[in-house]
């Protein structure tokens, strides 16, 4: 049994999603890491950088009290960006270039050190048996996922801020029935695989689909 999903993921579903940051990658030691670097080269980009995640937060919590969010328009990852905007006084091309630098460009070296393999192999022997893969995320995948250099494919990826993403995030079903739609899955045959129980957890609960925790 893969030791990175708790016990009893069962054998007989025909997909499996999965979330990105914190799942398929150990997030913390990428964050300490990343933490370290901040404080050496980019003192000036620590403050609106927590203030860009503070407000995904934000939007987890319109999330969790609502089944849908307001519709403004703008992607989820538009709005905390313009949110994020607000607060630090910059303009959103400032805000965006230092979210590419710091959140999607810079870690992408150190997230092949930090794979959770133990789960690549078990989601690289269930698609050899047919079950579909999806990945699920709240932010921007492309970048980050080039870095990993995964030896699987998704069948379908539906990821916040990229064309054909959601319009909500986490723990909003939103994401996972848009992927689970994609694969043309029932979502009760699907399994989502994340590292957070509030968010991945509440989100698969919603959908109607079994949920399983990395450790």
């Amino acid at each position: 049994m893969n030791s990175a999903i708790r016990k009893g993921l069962p054998t007989t579903c025909a997909a499996i999603l999965v979330d990105f940051d914190g799942t398929l990658y150990r997030q913390m030691p990428v964050r300490v890491l990343m933490a370290m670097e901040l404080g050496l080269f980019g003192t000036k980009a620590i403050s609106p950088l927590r203030s860009f995640r503070l407000h995904q937060e934000r939007l987890r919590e319109i999330s969790a009290e609502s089944a849908s969010e307001p519709d403004e328009g703008k992607t989820p990852f538009e709005r905390q960006m313009a949110s994020a905007c607000a607060e630090s006084g910059m303009t959103y091309e400032q805000m965006q270039a230092l979210v590419d630098e710091w959140m999607f460009r810079r870690p992408g070296k150190w997230l092949r050190r930090y794979i959770r393999w133990s789960l690549v192999r078990e989601l690289q022997v269930r698609q050899t048996i047919g079950v579909k893969l999806a990945l699920v995320s709240d932010y921007p995948v492309n970048c980050k996922l080039t870095a990993l250099n995964l030896p699987i494919f998704f069948d379908t990826i539906v990821a916040n801020g990229e064309p054909g993403g959601p319009s909500t995030v986490k723990p909003d079903p939103e994401g996972c029935l848009m992927a689970a739609s994609r694969l043309g899955i029932a979502p009760r045959r699907c399994i989502f695989v994340g590292d957070r129980e509030d968010v991945d957890g509440v989100a698969a609960q919603r959908a109607g689909m079994a949920f399983h925790l990395v450790r």
